[in-house]
Order: structure tokens, then sequence, then C-alpha cells
């Protein structure tokens, strides 16, 4: 069967085919013709070439305007405060409280045994070791009582990260030099089973279906009650983006959360990036946090996106932050007020007493 060249809709004989179809001289000077073409093609100054692929769109970087540096542009300098700042940022603030909370939990025992404090900077490896055997089993809450196996645990890791902290290069909790401490703390733990005396882990109680009815009930004046409007948008993106912990709320913006449309016409709110949450403070080994999470409109009276509308057109223009402290005006005649939200953000410690 004949080779064919596709050339568009055309097909013709390849050029092998043509030359032995018609082998006259003028075919044989094509030929030569042809191949000093493709010859020279792959060929720069007597040297083969490799066939270079064509450039992927969008993995060239832009040409720079003539007389503007590249390095400004790519490369931003920064201060060693920043970058101190930085580094201080791969804990959270509660972390570092829990560290030194632990810290001076075995400094007290430490204090209470040895009457001075023990040097982390200096202490061995055999010696740390073999006090932390006596203290596992001898730490005790303030009322006297067996810590929880999780404060236990958590005691050891805080421990663990204070050294890492000053620049210890020990593990207590897989360094082999541990290993005798660590069998204690295991046999203390399976022997609290044993005896009946370790608690169960204590879990937040769920919200049965008639707290539910009743939240709803209360919702259903949030229009016309800042406090209340207030208290339900925190409550819907509490539950529609499942936070954890106090910092998502207070990192909220105006901004943070986008209003979109579906492919049915279902509108629905997301949100616009990643923040921080118990179970999620972000860093090199955070897993990706969810972003396909949304809030959709009900048509119902207490609908969270029409709440969420409502509760963003009261808000002072001036403000940045989501939640904001109320005007005292608009608690006590809202119907006259056109904002009732000011540009003070609240303080964190306000969202423990939304609802308690």
């Amino acid at each position: 069967m004949s080779d064919y060249v596709e050339l568009g809709s055309f097909k013709m004989p390849s050029v092998n085919e043509l030359f032995e179809l018609h082998s006259n001289e003028h075919f044989d000077l094509l030929r030569s013709i042809f191949e000093a073409d493709f010859e020279a093609d792959d060929q720069v100054d007597g040297q083969e070439t490799a066939v270079q692929p064509a450039p992927v769109p969008g993995d060239q970087e832009p040409e720079a305007d003539e007389g503007v540096s590249t390095s400004n542009i790519r490369f931003q300098k920064v201060t060693d405060e920043q970058i101190k700042k930085f580094e201080e940022a791969h804990q959270s603030d509660s972390t570092k409280l829990n560290t030194k909370w632990v810290v001076k939990l075995f400094q007290d025992w430490h204090v209470n045994e040895y009457q001075i404090c023990m040097d982390f900077e200096t202490i061995s490896e055999n010696d740390l070791s073999w006090k932390l055997r006596k203290f596992y089993c001898e730490a005790k809450s303030k009322t006297g009582e067996n810590y929880h196996k999780n404060s236990l645990k958590n005691i050891r890791a805080g421990l663990n990260r204070h050294l890492s902290d000053i620049g210890r290069k020990i593990d207590i909790v897989r360094g082999i030099e541990f290993k005798s401490a660590n069998k204690v703390l295991d046999g203390m733990l399976k022997e609290m089973v044993k005896s009946g005396v370790s608690k169960p882990t204590k879990h937040k109680a769920i919200i049965e279906s008639y707290d539910l009815q009743r939240i709803s009930q209360y919702f259903q004046n949030a229009e016309s009650n800042p406090i209340i409007l207030r208290q339900a948008v925190w409550y819907n993106l509490s539950i529609h983006f499942v936070s954890r912990g106090l910092e998502f709320h207070h990192q909220l913006l105006k901004t943070s959360l986008l209003f979109n449309t579906d492919d049915s016409g279902a509108e629905y709110v997301t949100l616009s990036n990643e923040y921080q949450q118990k179970n999620f403070q972000g860093g090199l080994h955070s897993e990706e946090a969810p972003a396909d999470k949304r809030m959709y409109a009900t048509g119902q009276p207490s609908c969270p996106v029409h709440l969420l509308r409502k509760f963003l057109d009261k808000t002072d223009d001036e403000a940045t932050h989501l939640f904001n402290t109320c005007t005292q005006d608009a608690v006590t005649n809202p119907v006259q007020i056109s904002k009732w939200f000011s540009a003070k953000q609240l303080s964190k410690r306000t969202f423990s007493n939304f609802m308690p």
C-alpha cells in the first residue's frame, strides 16, 4: 500500500515514492533539493541540533520593562526583625502559653524534689531521662488528682518542644535514650486503666434537636435586634464552615466572604482565603484546609445569606473586620439608627460569651 503525506485536506505520495515512480533527472534534482533543506534544518554550522519543544503558555516569565531590574520585582528585601517574626510565628500563642505552663510545672516539681531549678541548657540526656521516670509518676493536678492521659502526653510534648526551642538536639518522645522513661509513662497509663482510675476523654455535648429549634426561633428576631443579628451570623458561620477555637471569627474581614451563584441559580457564600483555626494553623506540616465549604441561601426568614447581607449593611463603612462592637444607640433604638456596628473590632475573648 502506498505511503501518503497529508497536507491539510489533501493527500500526496511521499517524496520517496515519487522518486521510485519517476526516476528521471528532474526528480533526481527535486530530491536533492528536498534533502538539502532537511539537512540544513537539522544542522547549524555543521553540528546537529535537537528540535526544541514549543514553549508552553504561562511557563515563560514576562519580559521586564526596559530600565526596570527584574531582581527588584522578584526579590524583595526583608529586615532581620521580619525574619525573626516569621520564625516565632511557627508556633501559635496558645502553644507558647502551653509550653510555658509545662516548663513551670516541671520546674515546680524539680524544686520540690531537689530544692533547685533544673538547667535545661546543660542537663545530660541520661540525667533527664532518669528524672522524667520519676516526674511522670509524681505529677498531679492542683487538687491532687491524676492527670488525664491526654494531659500527660501534652506535658511530655511541651517539654520536648521547649528543648527544641532552646536548641537542644534531644527528643524525649522518640529518642532511644528516653526509652526507659517512656516505658514508665506507658506502663503507668495502662495501670491506671486496669485499676479503674483512668478517666475517659470528655467531648462537647451535641446540640439536641429541641435546642436547635429554640435557637432557630431565637434568631427570628435577628433583623430587628443588633445583638441577636451578630450572634446569628457568628452561629451560621460556625456551623457552615465548621470553625473551632476563637481564632477563626476574629480574623474575618468584611472582604473575607464571597457571594456567588451556582449553576442552578442558588446563591451561596464561601471564604475568600484560608484562616487559622484550632485544628488548622497553616505551615509546612498542616494539611490543606477544605476550600469547597459553602453557606447556601434558604429563602427562609432566618436565611443565613440574607442575615449576612443585613449584617454587612448595618456595619460602619470604615470598618475592616467583620465582627465589631455594637453602638449603644443601636441597642436602645435600632429602628432609628442606620449603622448598628462601629469600626472597632471585637476582642477575641468576646466570642466565647456569644452563646455559652
